[in-house]
């Protein structure tokens, strides 16, 4: 019934928690049901911490992991104002010493609850699909266009991953760009995880391809009823000339328009210009949520007293 919610992003469902929950062990996937004020019951699913302090004043969970949309969901949709209120007063005797939210762009934090969750804003970009004319490149800039031009010469075609064992070409591709960002390769996602999310009902793993069949990029892409996310996206090096991230994204714009999907959301980028800009040359608008922390009334009146007794010591 949640997981039909108008509010649900790929990431609310259980295919989700329970995927990122057998790469993470450090989590178990949960799903709570709160029961609000008013009698209105919304599902928040959690990723809780595992061990010893996995319940109690110092129990810690998040919604969700890795920093993608999570929070409370109501079969009904959107929560207004005073369900958002009660949700603020509820969330601080649950079962945890403290929540760690996201957030989520289709039902975003009202202004009026910021201060009381501690919130801070984050930015990502979306394509309104409803909005678009018949040809989808129309809101793309020049340099788009041009990119798609220069993918189309270079023969580029883009589909989904066809067996679970070209797995292993997609993660190569994968660490071809964390070479290229500078990143140590020890700090990426494991093979193992898309391995997982080729399986996971709402996780797609796409290719562009050159005509010798070598994946030129790649991406992981999230569906649910109304909203396309592009989760992950890696390119090989050599191929850039060949602007098959332009002709991935292009499709999957496509796809998610023959889904009938309402949004296509390419995910916060914390904050890069450059990555910012490649958004915007799709013409993808921002779209601002917050992220936000509720920590448990006894959690609170515990770090309190724990400060008073410091100050008293020194």
């Amino acid at each position: 019934m949640f997981g039909e919610s108008p509010s649900a992003t790929p990431f609310h469902g259980r295919p989700w928690c329970e995927t990122y929950a057998a790469f993470d062990r450090r989590f178990d996937a949960r799903a709570l049901a709160i029961r609000l004020e008013h009698g209105h019951e919304v599902l928040m699913p959690l990723l809780v911490r595992r061990g010893l302090l996995r319940k109690g004043p110092f129990a810690r969970a998040v919604a969700m992991q890795p920093g993608v949309y999570g929070g409370p969901l109501s079969s009904k949709g959107p929560l207004g104002p005073e369900d958002w209120a009660s949700f603020v007063r509820v969330s601080r005797s649950l079962p945890f010493g403290r929540i760690d939210c996201f957030g989520s762009v289709l039902d975003p934090l009202p202004t009026e609850q910021i201060a009381a969750l501690a919130a801070s804003a984050r930015t990502t970009h979306a394509i309104a699909l409803k909005d678009l004319s018949t040809d989808s490149r129309s809101t793309f800039s020049k340099g788009c266009k041009h990119a798609l031009t220069k993918a189309k010469r270079a023969g580029v075609s883009c589909g989904r991953l066809e067996s679970l064992g070209q797995v292993d070409e997609y993660f190569d591709t994968y660490l071809d760009s964390v070479r290229r960002w500078g990143k140590d390769v020890a700090r990426a996602y494991p093979r193992e995880l898309f391995q997982h999310l080729y399986g996971t009902p709402s996780a797609e793993l796409w290719v562009a391809r050159l005509p010798t069949g070598e994946i030129a990029a790649c991406g992981t892409f999230l569906f649910s009823s109304r909203h396309c996310v592009w989760w992950h996206g890696a390119m090989r090096e050599k191929h850039t000339e060949a602007a098959p991230t332009n002709a991935l994204i292009h499709a999957l714009i496509d796809e998610a328009r023959s889904r009938d999907c309402d949004l296509f959301d390419f995910n916060p980028s914390g904050g890069h210009a450059g990555v910012d800009s490649f958004k915007r040359s799709f013409g993808a608008s921002p779209i601002e949520f917050s992220i936000w922390s509720q920590r448990s009334t006894l959690r609170t009146r515990l770090q309190r007293q724990s400060g008073r007794a410091r100050g008293q010591a020194t």
